[in-house]
């Protein structure tokens, strides 16, 4: 069992959706596991969405001894406010006839603008990687809507698999674990699958050592999407 603690850092601007109210389109401080399982290369996406459906589980049938946790952040998000002409989760507007009903703004001359919180240069974010084997990852990579640029610092720490009572210390997918929580639970909601930031669970657990005497504690049956199969 291998065990790597991973630091992201943004290049650029990075766009995402983890909240959408109107026309605001926010860029959450914390990063999905999702988006890391095709970011990183570790799964492989169709090029087109043409069924108009998720296929995570599909997409991540061959990496089941894989586990990349969500990341967090390391230190205070920064962030940064664009006006946008499309909405935030799109390449491009349908361009509507002015007798068209759905044109909102036929009547107006100017164009749709909507607002975009987006995460800036400079942020990092830890998040942790248990496989069974040796993994390859690569220094830079793509994330995000409209691919923004990411550096990563891999380092490959000790793992301990143990058995008892637990505080879970580091986020995890809602959907990535079989156990159960017993109390102290913290969550948060995000697209496309909501967060376990803290719980306590009784069972097997492992026990990730790194730094100077700091640690990670994560449940020991971890599956990306282990639900939803």
């Amino acid at each position: 069992m291998k065990a790597y603690r991973l630091e992201i850092r943004t290049e650029g601007i990075v766009r995402g959706a983890a909240r959408e109210i109107g026309r605001l389109v926010e860029t959450g401080s914390y990063i999905s596991n999702t988006s890391l399982y095709y970011a990183l290369g570790i799964s492989k996406s169709r090029y087109a969405d043409t069924l108009g459906k998720p296929t995570y589980t599909e997409d991540t049938e061959d990496q089941k001894d894989i586990y990349v946790a969500p990341a967090r952040p390391v230190n205070e998000t920064k962030y940064t406010n664009l006006l946008t002409t499309v909405s935030g989760n799109k390449y491009a507007e349908r361009n509507l006839s002015a007798q068209d009903p759905e044109n909102e703004v036929a009547d107006k001359n100017f164009p749709k603008v909507g607002t975009e919180k987006v995460v800036t240069s400079g942020n990092r974010f830890e998040t942790f990687l248990i496989a069974e084997d040796d993994i390859e990852l690569p220094k830079y990579f793509r994330l995000g809507k409209k691919r923004g640029k990411c550096s990563l610092e891999i380092e490959e720490i000790e793992i301990e698999k143990k058995n008892g009572e637990f505080t879970s210390s580091h986020p995890i997918g809602a959907y990535d674990t079989g156990l159960e929580p017993k109390g102290d639970l913290l969550t948060r909601k995000i697209r496309p699958a909501p967060l376990i930031l803290q719980a306590r669970y009784k069972g097997n657990y492992y026990e990730l050592n790194y730094g100077e005497n700091e640690k990670a504690v994560l449940p020991g049956d971890l599956e990306f999407l282990k639900q939803k199969r």
